[in-house]
């Protein structure tokens, strides 16, 4: 049986996806997909020879729990030696003054 490793890393090669020396940005909200996306890039990184970092954006919605999160993204990102692209603002605030739903404000 194949595995999502596998299935992933043919998927990459089949359609020219990464490239040796690519620079790639992982989102990571510090929820389970997008760090299950983190632990399976960072596993094939090897295979596909790409360069990793971890990009992550505290909108500063959710309190304390969204800082958690921002810790817990930056704390993966030193587990795995990758640099941290990090950034936050006051997206209700933004939204509020630009007339936006939050979904497009934080977008």
């Amino acid at each position: 049986m194949q595995t999502l490793r596998h299935n992933v890393l043919d998927y990459v090669r089949k359609h020219e996806l990464l490239k040796a020396g690519d620079r790639v940005g992982i989102a990571v909200s510090g929820g389970a997909d997008s760090v299950a996306l983190l632990c399976l890039l960072v596993e094939l990184r090897k295979d596909i020879g790409s360069i990793l970092s971890v990009v992550h954006f505290n909108h500063r919605l959710r309190g304390t729990n969204a800082d958690d999160d921002e810790r817990f993204v930056a704390d993966l990102a030193q587990r795995h030696k990758l640099e941290l692209h990090c950034g936050s603002g006051e997206v209700s605030a933004y939204a509020t003054e630009k007339h936006l739903s939050l979904e497009t404000a934080a977008r």
